[in-house]
């Protein structure tokens, strides 16, 4: 006995192409009883509103211009308004990443005895991974003696940076500066 097919639970009208579409729009433009000629076209096709429209003009139907204006300018500010959820999505998954910090600390280390926390800000993060030149326009690191050559954490007058000292206090031994 052969196999049964699996029949797409995707109705054909809306899986048309556009030489599909247009040879079904004008029998479905005959049956059409909605206002919104285009809204309906979208809708049954399953196209967007632009398409929609490009393709009734295709057909010979005629649209007033400031429709024309208003209906691309509503799908720009809908194009904008996805942009921007995507984005905002984008910003709290980064936040999500970073589950033991807030919008002042980028790294707590923990909570004082009145539950304060304390720890890295972003200020200090942001330092270290992006260092400020000095005077001559050097990055630091560049001025340091030959014994200190590579150290990071050494600046340019033989100074232990005290933000490096601060984070560093979380890595292993072998890496703390006393």
């Amino acid at each position: 006995m052969a196999k049964k097919r699996k029949h797409p639970s995707t109705p054909r009208h809306k899986r048309l192409t556009r030489q599909g579409r247009l040879g079904a729009a004008p029998l479905w433009l005959t049956k059409y009883e909605g206002k919104n000629l285009v809204k309906g076209y979208s809708k049954h096709f399953a196209v967007d509103l632009l398409c929609a429209l490009n393709e009734l003009t295709m057909l010979g139907v005629t649209f007033n211009q400031e429709y024309v204006a208003q209906l691309k300018k509503s799908v720009e500010s809908q194009i904008k308004v996805k942009q921007e959820r995507k984005r905002k999505r984008k910003e709290q998954e980064e936040i999500d990443r970073y589950p033991n910090s807030d919008y002042y600390f980028s790294f707590i280390a923990g909570y004082t005895a009145a539950g304060f926390p304390y720890g890295i800000t972003w200020e200090e993060e942001e330092a270290l991974s992006h260092p400020n030149p000095d005077e001559q326009g050097n990055p630091p690191g560049e001025d340091f003696a030959d014994d200190t050559a590579g150290i990071p954490w050494i600046n340019a007058k033989g100074r232990r940076s005290h933000l490096l000292r601060r984070r560093l206090s979380f890595f292993p031994q072998r890496y703390r500066v006393k």
